[in-house]
């Protein structure tokens, strides 16, 4: 996948619960993304070439460092609900 000149952008947060959060984005130009969610300040890069498991149930994708990834994908999409929050 081609790596991107524009990152995404625009992201915001609604829908929120107790327990939720609905994520959406406008897609820069790569060719695929990943959203990670992370519980602190602390971030953690993602490696090129590695493939992440998505979970949008809190704790079920791959761990990036303090962080699950809640989406990876490509195309249009630009959303997605996060469940299992505190």
């Amino acid at each position: 996948y081609a790596e991107p000149s524009t990152q995404a952008r625009n992201i915001a947060f609604s829908d929120l619960t107790s327990t939720s959060a609905k994520i959406t984005w406008l897609n820069g130009n790569g060719g695929k993304r990943i959203v990670v969610v992370y519980t602190n300040n602390t971030y953690t890069a993602p490696t090129d070439g590695t493939d992440y498991n998505a979970g949008a149930q809190w704790g079920t994708g791959s761990a990036l460092g303090s962080g699950y990834v809640v989406y990876d994908g490509s195309g249009s999409t630009r959303t997605v609900t996060v469940t299992g929050l505190t």
